[in-house]
């Protein structure tokens, strides 16, 4: 059997907060990076961008691993199909979106 991680573990909301943390700086430095493309001249910023899109990418495969709490019956699901479907119907897609590394595409 595969982990499950619990939505208030110390480990999972720490994980979170430095999503959350990433996002802002995304949020920030993608439309400069945009606005001015001399700015991926400095590879230390394309390294770290590949790094926030890999946690990012790290992000969506936890969250299949992370169980949810369902208000309707009020417990803690934890079965791996019920997780997945419930992210795959929610905000599955936004993530990998915003995980998808679309500054490599214009490498080249």
């Amino acid at each position: 059997m595969l982990f499950r991680i619990h939505p208030k573990s110390k480990l999972k909301i720490r994980f979170d907060l430095i999503i959350i943390l990433l996002s802002v700086y995304n949020a920030i430095v993608a439309p400069l990076e945009f606005a001015f493309p001399n700015l991926t001249f400095f590879a230390w910023l394309t390294v770290f961008n590949v790094c926030v899109d890999l946690a990012f990418l790290v992000d969506v495969f936890l969250t299949f691993r992370t169980s949810y709490y369902d208000d309707r019956i009020e417990e803690f699901i934890t079965d791996n199909k019920a997780i997945a479907w419930n992210y795959m119907k929610g905000r599955f897609w936004v993530d990998v979106l915003a995980s998808f590394p679309f500054d490599l595409l214009s490498i080249g």
